[in-house]
């Protein structure tokens, strides 16, 4: 009854291909860690309005805290540490 079934949001742009990630710490993180902040950083999490590459990111994903950069090339992982 509310629903309209051809209707478009105008509002958002499509979402961005995924883009590669690079790693600095790749060997400290179990595999199955990694395909999760593989995934997570390869859709760009970071703010839209960010458009420098010297920005460093920082957070935590499954119990690990990360700090990663958008660069030209895609996200580069610079450093993984464990959370207690």
């Amino acid at each position: 009854a509310d629903s309209v079934p051809d209707a478009r949001s105008g509002f958002a742009d499509t979402p961005p291909p995924p883009v590669p990630v690079l790693w600095d710490c790749e060997s400290l993180v179990p595999d199955d860690v990694r395909l999760i902040i593989d995934q997570s950083l390869a859709q760009q999490p970071q703010p839209a309005y960010h458009d420098d590459s010297d920005r460093e990111y920082a957070t935590e994903i499954a119990g690990w805290r990360v700090k990663w950069a958008a660069t030209t090339d895609g996200a580069r992982v610079k450093s993984c540490e464990r959370v207690a």
